[in-house]
């Protein structure tokens, strides 16, 4: 997961796991500067690295801070649409429909991945304060997304997760989720100067039982392990956050992005006896050189 990418989830998620955390972090900025460049050939590539702070896992209160490396490269073709490592669809994404006010697509990708008996990074969120409650492994999802732009940018993404059902995980592993999430973002976004942009996005996103079960629930078992009280939870909105981040290019080629984004946990994920802190905040800084 090693890669920036346009207009992330801001899931402390977290867009963790197979792709970087932070790609939803510093998203917005990076979407704004290439929507701003607006390159007319068919492909696009820009590398860079940024430094990051986020939460060690969705819920936890201690943070973790690294320096990534930034990869993002789509390419448009004539007649079949476009085809990106595309963080906000979670994955490798194919818009077949790819129109200047709409467009929809598909996309592969991996779920957020957790362990339980190390303290958790970028790359691996996890913490010792989950201890007992097993590890959680990085496993494919699918995803159909519709994208609307009339008055503003408007996105809807479901995801269905290959893993595990959580009443049949082996013991203490489990091989990702296979629940669903439902997530819908839209994008402020405004040029201050000619090279300075400024976007805002909020976001919801709403997740099944399987999921909840997953990344919030605690079976009898992981209380026996772990000293968390059995918790059982439910589908219902997971949570709630925004995202402001801004985009300056200091020349033709490069571009410096920032942003500050907070995630409110809400429902069942939100009284989850795991989660420490049900307000998550990450920020990112970074430079990116466009080709």
């Amino acid at each position: 997961m090693t890669c920036l990418l346009p207009m992330g989830r801001v899931r402390t998620f977290g867009l963790a796991g197979v792709v970087p955390l932070c790609f939803g972090v510093m998203a917005s900025g990076v979407h704004a500067q290439s929507a701003q460049a607006a390159p007319e050939k068919s492909w696009s590539v820009q590398l860079g690295i940024s430094a990051v702070s986020t939460g060690e896992y969705e819920g936890a209160k201690r943070t973790v801070t690294t320096a990534t490396p930034i990869l993002l490269a789509s390419y448009k073709t004539q007649y079949w649409g476009s085809v990106s490592f595309d963080q906000r669809a979670r994955g490798l994404a194919w818009r077949f429909l790819d129109r200047e006010d709409y467009a929809f697509g598909v996309s592969v990708g991996a779920n957020e991945s957790r362990v339980d008996n190390k303290d958790g990074t970028l790359f691996r969120p996890g913490s010792k304060r989950l201890r007992g409650m097993g590890e959680i492994k990085a496993g494919g999802e699918v995803s159909v997304f519709a994208e609307y732009n009339y008055v503003l940018p408007v996105r809807i993404q479901v995801t269905k997760g290959l893993g595990d059902k959580y009443a049949e995980a082996k013991g203490a592993i489990f091989k990702g989720h296979a629940g669903v999430l439902a997530e819908m973002s839209a994008e402020f976004s405004c040029p201050v100067t000619t090279q300075l942009r400024v976007s805002f996005t909020p976001s919801v996103t709403w997740a099944d039982t399987e999921y909840t079960k997953t990344y919030f629930g605690v079976s009898t078992a992981q209380a026996s392990r772990s000293g968390f009280k059995a918790y059982k939870a439910s589908s219902g909105v997971k949570s709630g956050g925004a995202e402001l981040s801004a985009s300056y290019a200091l020349t033709k080629n490069w571009t410096v992005v920032a942003s500050a984004s907070a995630n409110q946990l809400l429902g069942d994920a939100a009284d989850s006896p795991i989660v420490a802190k049900k307000t998550q905040k990450s920020f990112a800084a970074g430079f990116l050189y466009s080709f």
